[in-house]
């Protein structure tokens, strides 16, 4: 009874994964009516406001980006950059604020928690659990589609999990890396600084950093400058076999957002 018992359990689970594996990879079917007028309004509420701004979410030729400076209270919501915002499960509740700051688009990173204003903003779901062995990269394609996306509209996402910490933080850097080319080691610790409760788990920060590897062709955080965060064993175990990236900031006056020459 106890085997028959534990391999019906143990099926129930490989079912289970299946079936979340194939919800962190679908696209989110987007009304482009409804994004157009949410998009319209925020805009128009944000240009009220005179905040600061970065146009098109560009980035500086020396590949650093134009971050905001760090919110005086860190348990609010963290501006990265004009179209991306961290957050946890507080901003994500609260709809006044989010509207306050010109939320258009929410990408919910947490399989626990809901969307929570659907009539509101525009809204994607990865259920992503905070364990090491989560697929985060088989969604990254998503995630950064959703955020070009975001960008491509003039609208402002807040990505959130339930502290901001973790999941979300692994996403916004993956979007980074993967749309503007920015180099994990500036990604990480930017927004490190303005939001110092960001802390993916090993095993986020582990995809990350081969992440890294297959798409600017070498590593940012491999070399012994790079900082506690990325001295942890399975890291440590593979970092030496990896190229560097020498470059970390990119060339001065290159017009690439990151321009990094490999070793």
């Amino acid at each position: 009874m106890i085997v028959a018992s534990r391999a019906f359990s143990d099926a129930g689970r490989r079912r289970r994964e299946r079936v979340e594996s194939t919800d962190l990879e679908v696209a989110p079917h987007i009304d482009e009516d409804a994004e157009c007028r949410i998009v319209s309004v925020a805009q128009a509420r944000i240009h009220a406001r005179r905040g600061p701004r970065v146009a098109n979410g560009n980035f500086s030729s020396q590949g650093l980006p134009k971050f905001f400076s760090v919110p005086d209270d860190i348990r609010r919501h963290t501006i990265v950059t004009h179209h991306l915002v961290l957050g946890c499960r507080e901003d994500a509740m609260d709809r006044r604020r989010l509207e306050g700051i010109g939320i258009t688009h929410v990408l919910n990173t947490c399989k626990q928690l809901p969307n929570y204003h659907p009539d509101a903003f525009i809204y994607h779901k990865i259920p992503l659990m905070d364990a090491p062995d989560a697929p985060i990269m088989s969604c990254f394609e998503v995630a950064a589609n959703f955020l070009q996306r975001v960008e491509r509209v003039g609208g402002r996402c807040l990505v959130h999990c339930i502290a901001g910490s973790s999941r979300s933080v692994a996403l916004a850097i993956v979007h980074l890396m993967v749309s503007h080319h920015v180099p994990l080691h500036v990604a990480f610790h930017h927004i490190n600084r303005m939001r110092p409760q960001a802390n993916p788990n090993e095993g986020f920060k582990l995809q990350l950093a081969l992440l890294e590897v297959s798409v600017l062709g070498g590593s940012s955080v491999a070399g012994r400058d790079a900082g506690d965060a990325w001295f942890f064993y399975e890291w440590n175990t593979r970092k030496n076999a990896v190229p560097r990236l020498t470059e970390r900031y990119g060339k001065a006056g290159s017009g690439d957002s990151a321009a990094c020459m490999v070793q």
